[in-house]
């Protein structure tokens, strides 16, 4: 509105990979307040991306939490019914599972 904005799509999605970058320097260093600063500068990139592409962030975490939900439920029911005990996994099994839900559930 005030022309304080990127002038392409682009430089948000080299902004955001700036800031993860960032993020990632602090959480290597164990700088928990720097984290917290750094969590909140990559969410605000994510959502200008998202607000100059078009997409209401609220509704597309949504969808994304109902989709992970029904995956998680897919990888229980599969393990269940496999008679693997889904807690007592390695997390390499549980990637796997994971790998079949999506494509069970894409």
């Amino acid at each position: 509105r005030l022309g304080f904005d990127w002038d392409k799509a682009i430089d948000i999605i080299n902004k955001i990979k700036e800031e993860l970058t960032e993020l990632e320097k602090e959480v290597r260093e164990g700088r928990k307040s720097r984290v917290f600063d750094e969590i909140g500068d990559v969410l605000f990139s994510i959502i200008n991306f998202s607000r100059r592409s078009g997409v209401d962030c609220e509704e597309s975490l949504y969808e994304v939490s109902k989709k992970f939900v029904r995956r998680f439920n897919f990888m229980e029911k599969y393990a269940d019914e496999n008679n693997l005990d889904f807690k007592k996994l390695p997390l390499k099994e549980k990637d796997k599972l994971w790998e079949i839900a999506k494509r069970e559930l894409p």
